[in-house]
């Protein structure tokens, strides 16, 4: 069984030299009157390798889970979900990189990358919520954002407690980006020990809070560490102008 050491979180959404490519997170949201699962940094919605878009899968209020549909197109993914989905949460499983001391990273497996002296893995999780009361459920991720109160009855600048799951457990000393599609300046207070932070809703419709965090491993050839990037998102109540 794998140990886990835990790694300082690298929060702000910036990564450390020769890694800029894997600063991207993923987050889903409408799109062209469907849902579209975004990769990029901050506003930036950018093409990607379709295949890296593994799962999605939708939770009812009850929480019963469904497969949703993936659909692939070209440089995108839109998922079809049940009219009924009250949570859906999607998995990108970005691969294996490797780099040499020093060196740039490459898609490539330590194992096999000559010269390499560190390996990760990086997988991106998205959980969206769609309907109410899905405050304090957790969906057995490698890493997630958990609310801890209905983010659908709030409205823009109101406080969302919510609490970090790294592998089932809480984790402690994170600050998450309250903003992704914003100003990545506005960082909640670091988790207690529990996991939890409250975080203050910065927009007025889409809210996407974001981690990015390393999670060290003792014994796997290609992966010392897991790059994990987590999003939280959710539409506030908006009412059209007549």
């Amino acid at each position: 069984m794998r140990h886990w050491f835990l790694r300082s979180a690298l929060i702000t959404l910036t990564m450390s030299a020769g890694s800029a490519a894997m600063a991207h997170g993923m987050y889903v949201a409408p799109r062209h009157g469907t849902l579209g699962v975004v990769v990029g940094f901050s506003t930036d919605d950018d093409a990607y390798p379709v295949h890296k878009v593994t799962s999605s899968v939708s939770y009812d209020a009850g929480g019963k889970p469904t497969p949703a549909t993936l659909r692939v197109h070209e440089n995108h993914v839109t998922i079809s979900a049940p009219a009924d989905t009250a949570a859906l949460v999607t998995t990108a499983d970005y691969g294996f990189y490797s780099r040499p001391a020093g060196g740039k990273w490459r898609e490539m497996r330590k194992s096999v990358t000559t010269g390499a002296t560190e390996g990760l893995h990086a997988i991106k999780y998205n959980v969206r919520i769609m309907g109410p009361g899905q405050q304090g459920k957790a969906h057995d991720l490698g890493m997630e954002i958990v609310p801890l109160a209905d983010p659908t009855s709030m409205k823009l600048g109101d406080k969302l407690p919510v609490q970090v799951l790294l592998h089932g457990k809480p984790l402690k000393g994170a600050r998450l980006t309250e903003s992704f599609l914003g100003d990545d300046t506005w960082l909640t207070e670091p988790t207690d020990a529990n996991g939890k932070t409250i975080t203050t809703l910065r927009a007025s419709k889409l809210n996407v809070i974001a981690l990015e965090y390393d999670a060290h491993v003792s014994d796997g050839p290609d992966t010392d560490f897991y790059r994990y990037f987590a999003t939280l998102d959710f539409d506030l109540p908006h009412t059209e102008p007549e």
